[in-house]
């Protein structure tokens, strides 16, 4: 929101342009905390669609939210380069 206000305050469009990424880097930071401590973001998600997830589910869990840091640092690297 502070670079939205800034970059329209100074005119200058290409603050804009880094939004997308400060975006990718919020959710990577969210998504690589909960690998940290605590139930993973995907298992979370799991358990509001099944309340009882079934053991061999939450291993997969924390595989698919590796995953999703790996795409969203892949991510935050491509917008940030082009």
């Amino acid at each position: 929101m502070l670079l939205i206000m800034l970059a329209m305050l100074t005119g200058n469009k290409t603050l804009l342009l880094f939004v997308p990424m400060l975006v990718s880097l919020y959710l990577l930071w969210t998504f690589g905390a909960t690998l940290r401590s605590g139930m993973p973001v995907v298992e979370r998600f799991a358990r509001i669609v099944e309340v009882d997830l079934p053991d061999f589910c939450v291993p997969y869990c924390r595989k698919v939210t590796v995953i999703w840091c790996v795409f969203l640092a892949a991510n935050s690297v491509c917008v940030g380069v082009l």
